[in-house]
């Protein structure tokens, strides 16, 4: 099932947590306002059942996931480790603490299909 990611900024999300964890010219921060709002989950709409199925994870942080792991060149269990585990990378993707393995294990699991 369809779902888009919502603009909602969380309690949660590591960048209202963690104030002040990175510098604010970090590249996080740029990724986060100019160029997370313009991937277009419609493009992905049609790999999605409109009536059937859970939800999807956010396809705009596995579109940034896959960007990272490009830019970095790490194989795919090298970017699920790193996601979990690196503040810049939730940042970018406003991403809540306690959300983490949701979005990357089904990212990864569709790629390896």
């Amino acid at each position: 099932m369809f779902k888009k990611t919502t603009t909602q900024s969380s309690l949660f999300d590591v960048a209202n947590y963690l104030k002040g964890a990175l510098p604010e010219n970090d590249w996080s921060f740029t990724f986060r306002d100019k160029i997370f709002p313009l991937i277009d989950e419609e493009k992905f709409k049609h790999l999605y059942s409109e009536k059937e199925g859970r939800p999807n994870a956010s396809i705009k942080v596995m579109v940034s996931i896959i960007i990272f792991i490009g830019l970095e060149k790490l194989v795919w269990r090298a970017g699920e480790f790193q996601f979990s585990r690196r503040i810049d990378w939730m940042i970018a993707t406003h991403t809540e603490i306690g959300k983490l393995l949701l979005i990357i294990r089904p990212c990864l699991n569709s790629i390896n299909d």
